[in-house]
């Protein structure tokens, strides 16, 4: 009599083997997240004695859901490894390669120290995969093909990296809903005198304006804001392109699990230094972002949800958090790069250079863009 949970026991056991095999065959070179590889190893060992500790229970039928469901949290954890590690780790180019060294020592640098070892993958999208078990130690970067070459998105990285700090530091996540508490029970307070059933129909579309700042959506304002703190000028050109480029309502409150692109740039806007804020090339570019995004024509539901003052009382904590909690990661405060300085000889690049010299050229300079680009991204580290 054949039985269903000795044959999904049986297949489990066949990916626990294959897994091995396809770890061991992972190139583990210089530039190959060998760390990682051994994490993933030491994982996946784990579960393999788990299993064998529990397999007469996956395998009797007697034991109905109980055992189906202990199976399911190992199916779970080899789904992990199989979709988001494997991949990555296992066919890694050329490009990817460097990618994982440039990453490495810009963690480095922005004081990521928990970050061990990275992988990067070229899925499509910009992303992070931050946790790995609970822990920040070894995440995957995801990034578009020919990442390089978009030099528009290469600030990206750091809000990506953010992903990594807001999970490290409760503190910010803490604050947020702090403000967050604090805004709308401010508004609640100062209803005018009005009748029972306005008072609660305002009560109402205030907590849903409240309820609307999701974890995810406050995540990603975070994000948002430490790439910022990290890239100054070129974050925020980099923020308008990423509302620009798609042609995405901006003032759009339905994207789930992000914030409208309106509140996204602004909250950089808001995090600007005064002298940044009053540069050529970002009073410019802001001024046609601010015609492209129409917030004045935004609807009620945005004007609640996303209002000046309640963003600037995002940023306003984050900036006073960020030092505190992470006192080595250094503040971009400068304005964009002089062309000619940018231009002129230099040894090497780090990827946070890279960033602010890579856009200066393409805003001041495109003609030289091409053939000064092919050099520099040889140079960075």
């Amino acid at each position: 009599m054949y039985s269903y949970q000795p044959l999904k026991a049986d297949e489990v056991k066949f990916v626990l083997v294959g897994l091995f095999e396809r770890l061991d065959a992972c190139p583990r070179g210089s530039r190959d997240p060998v760390f990682m590889l051994e994490c993933l190893k030491e994982r996946v060992e784990d579960i393999a004695n788990l299993y064998e500790t529990e397999e007469l229970v996956f395998r009797d039928p007697a034991f109905g859901m109980d055992g189906l469901n202990r199976l399911g949290v190992i199916m779970a954890y080899l789904s992990i490894i199989e979709e988001e590690y494997l991949p990555a780790v296992a066919h890694m180019t050329d490009e990817e390669r460097d990618l994982r060294v440039i990453f490495l020592g810009s963690a480095k640098r922005l004081g990521l120290d928990w970050i061990k070892d990275v992988v990067v993958h070229s899925s499509g999208s910009l992303a992070i995969f931050p946790t790995f078990f609970s822990a920040l130690d070894i995440p995957v970067i995801h990034v578009q093909a020919n990442f390089l070459d978009k030099c528009l998105c290469l600030p990206g990285a750091f809000h990506e990296f953010g992903h990594s700090v807001f999970l490290k530091f409760s503190q910010f996540f803490d604050a947020m809903k702090a403000e967050l508490a604090a805004h709308f029970d401010t508004l609640r307070k100062v209803i005018g005198p009005v009748s029972e059933e306005q008072k609660k129909r305002q009560v109402e579309s205030l907590n849903r304006a409240q309820d609307y700042w999701t974890d995810s959506r406050l995540a990603e304002l975070f994000c948002d804001l430490f790439a910022q703190y990290v890239a100054g000028c070129a974050n925020f050109i980099s923020m308008v392109d990423l509302s620009m480029a798609t042609g995405q309502p901006a003032c759009d409150t339905g994207i789930p699990d992000y914030p409208p692109d309106a509140a996204r740039v602004k909250v950089c806007e808001y995090a600007l230094t005064p002298a940044q804020a009053a540069s050529d090339e970002v009073k410019s570019l802001l001024a046609e972002w601010e015609k492209y995004a129409e917030i004045e024509n935004a609807d009620s539901v945005y004007r609640e949800v996303c209002s000046e003052k309640l963003l600037q009382r995002f940023a306003a904590v984050i900036l006073e958090l960020l030092p505190q909690l992470m006192p080595q990661t250094q503040r971009s405060v400068a304005l964009m790069p002089d062309i000619e300085s940018v231009l002129g000889p230099y040894e090497n690049l780090t990827f946070e250079e890279a960033t602010q010299r890579g856009i200066t050229v393409l805003l001041k300079r495109p003609v030289y863009y091409d053939s000064w680009w092919r050099e520099a991204r040889r140079k960075i580290v």
